[in-house]
């Protein structure tokens, strides 16, 4: 059970600090310092996911359970892609000049997308819980 509450802990918090990322990037953009901040936060999550998943991994393989088994998985999958995507598309945006505008459009939308997958994954996993 205590890989349960990490997996929980860590994705929970995964998705907290992508929020506030994003709204670092919505609402701070007038402040010195924004972009450090936004790049930490974001990092940060996508870290804490991908350990909050490697705890999921573990709890499966101990349990003697089958890998993405369950919608919940494959949103989970599908969610630390993105964690990779939307970071990579916001780098790329400041070293490739030409490109820099579409980018970051494609970083944005990534990130929004990712917010809204790290939610539907959440509350599938609560679901599958049975904890709502």
């Amino acid at each position: 059970m205590t890989a349960f509450y990490a997996h929980a802990g860590l994705v929970g918090a995964a998705f907290g600090l992508v929020a506030a990322g994003a709204a670092v990037a919505r609402f701070a953009r007038t402040r010195r310092g924004w972009l450090t901040g936004h790049r930490r936060l974001g990092l940060g999550g996508a870290g804490s996911a991908w350990l909050g998943s490697a705890f999921a991994v573990g709890m499966v393989a101990g349990a003697g359970g089958g890998h993405l088994g369950s919608p919940h998985t494959w949103l989970g999958l599908a969610t630390l892609v993105l964690t990779l995507l939307t970071p990579a598309l916001g780098q790329a945006s400041f070293r490739i000049r030409g490109k820099a505008a579409l980018l970051r459009t494609i970083h944005r939308w990534s990130g929004r997308a990712t917010l809204v997958l790290m939610a539907v994954t959440l509350a599938t996993g609560l679901i599958a819980a049975g904890i709502v």
